[in-house]
């Protein structure tokens, strides 16, 4: 009777996630394929006795090897089962034992310390101060000697997780083996979150306020834009273009703009607070003033008979883009682009085209790239 079960305390998030355990059985004949992804893989055997001949325990320890070797190195190792080797303490293989082995060496004890040392693996039955009863896994029924040769196999950088391992005194089983029992400290990492795309660098548009750097930012912007010529470009192809030559240029002119600071307002400011009790009185009476919803309803009824303009179905032209661009506030926060309307305002000529073009793609394809409908949306972390 031999096997083996996985068990964790009920405040295990992995378990209460359904970690699953994959058991891979080993024996002198056969050797079932691992099924390694992302989990920490468990490893079941059943070594080969000292009566087979040396063919057999070679092919089990080669089959063992492989099945080691496809353990991802960054993952941990559980190794379980009879090996039917008896290990002592012995300086020799210091890393793999430790100063607590018990009993007789035999022939088989060099195939599992050179697949251990091979694989940098610790077996930790040896590792721990404990008596006899709870050191020895078998009793010989004719000597009555005691040896252990169930072990409990892991890696040797992670000999801190293991807080024991041991047999239960008196837990046969109806078998000549004792109940080994290993627990161990296990900190399964959760799922890393998705991250979002990282937002470019703000622009120093203070830098536009020297001459020299506006000209020199005016005339590579211009050399730039007039070698990105190309035809038959979709809405998004030709807004793609545009920005990254225009967010490029002034980059390399403006440099990025240093954060600064500013002191928060006091919570316990008078002044402060005297002006926000004004204005959320002044909402009030506005938001219970009846005249105030009936000029709403006089607003919506003029809205509606105002004639529709048959002009607003032509072409935005040079001249309307010229005068909208110029149209923008300064010292606003720029969209999802990055681009702050100060280098649309100190652009050339040729950007101004280049707009039109866009525009014109806009209008005949009547679709607007995906940027123009993303929002731009900063978290205001309270402390």
């Amino acid at each position: 009777m031999r096997g083996w079960c996985w068990l964790c305390s009920e405040d295990e998030t992995g378990c209460q996630a359904g970690w699953p355990i994959y058991r891979y059985r080993l024996s002198s004949d056969d050797l079932a394929t691992p099924f390694l992804k992302k989990f920490d893989p468990v490893v079941s055997d059943y070594a080969s006795t000292m009566t087979n001949p040396e063919e057999i325990k070679d092919k089990f320890y080669k089959d063992l090897n492989v099945t080691i070797t496809s353990v991802p190195n960054a993952g941990k190792l559980f190794i379980f089962g009879d090996f039917n080797a008896r290990v002592v303490s012995d300086t020799t293989w210091e890393g793999v034992v430790g100063e607590h082995g018990i009993g007789n060496c035999n022939t088989n004890r060099l195939l599992i310390l050179q697949t251990c040392a091979e694989h940098n693996l610790l077996i930790t039955n040896t590792i721990f101060s404990l008596p006899i009863c709870n050191r020895a896994s078998r009793m010989d029924p004719r000597s009555k000697h005691l040896h252990f040769i169930d072990f409990v196999i892991i890696r040797k950088r992670d000999r801190q997780d293991i807080r024991v391992t041991k047999v239960m005194c008196g837990a046969e089983c109806w078998t000549d083996h004792g109940l080994i029992i290993s627990k161990a400290n296990l900190c399964i990492q959760p799922k890393r979150r998705p991250q979002g795309m990282k937002a470019p660098k703000c622009l120093n548009v203070n830098m536009l306020k020297l001459d020299n750097i506006k000209q020199n930012f005016v005339d590579t912007l211009e050399k730039s834009l007039e070698s990105t010529e190309k035809d038959n470009q979709s809405v998004e192809e030709a807004w793609g273009v545009l920005y990254e030559t225009v967010y490029n240029t002034a980059m390399e002119c403006l440099g990025p703009s240093t954060r600064k600071h500013k002191d928060w307002f006091d919570d316990n400011s008078t002044k402060i607070k005297e002006l926000l009790d004004i204005k959320h009185q002044a909402y009030r009476v506005h938001a219970e003033d009846s005249k105030s919803q009936l000029k709403r309803d006089i607003l919506k009824r003029a809205i509606s008979n105002v004639p529709i303009s048959e002009s607003l179905d032509d072409i935005p032209n040079l001249e309307e883009i010229h005068k909208a661009i110029h149209q923008l506030s300064s010292d606003k926060a720029p969209g999802s682009d990055s681009i702050p309307a100060e280098v649309y305002n100190n652009g050339c000529i040729v950007m101004t085209e280049k707009c039109q073009q866009l525009f014109q793609l806009i209008w005949h394809h009547e679709t607007v790239p995906q940027d123009f409908k993303d929002a731009s949306i900063t978290h205001l972390y309270k402390r």
